[in-house]
């Protein structure tokens, strides 16, 4: 399933999110591929990929130290 979500950080900057991002790129790499990371602005990117094990990429992101940094860099994320 392919998927393009817009990502926007309302605390921080791109540079920022991106550094926590590629924190935990070789884990998310096991659930998608064909990933792109565009930036858009300093505080917008657009992501897509290709999501082979949804349930696992659910339960990566929800993770407590993932969920903590997000809302500390105030990441709004928007699927389109």
């Amino acid at each position: 399933m392919r998927v393009r979500a817009l990502i926007v950080v309302e605390h921080a900057t791109y540079d920022q999110w991106r550094d926590f991002y590629d924190s935990y790129e070789v884990e998310r790499s096991n659930f998608v591929s064909d990933e792109v990371i565009q930036k858009t602005s300093e505080h917008e990117a657009i992501v897509s990929f290709d999501i082979r094990d949804l349930d696992a990429l659910t339960a990566l992101t929800a993770r407590p130290e993932i969920r903590l940094k997000e809302e500390e860099l105030g990441i709004v994320t928007t699927i389109l």
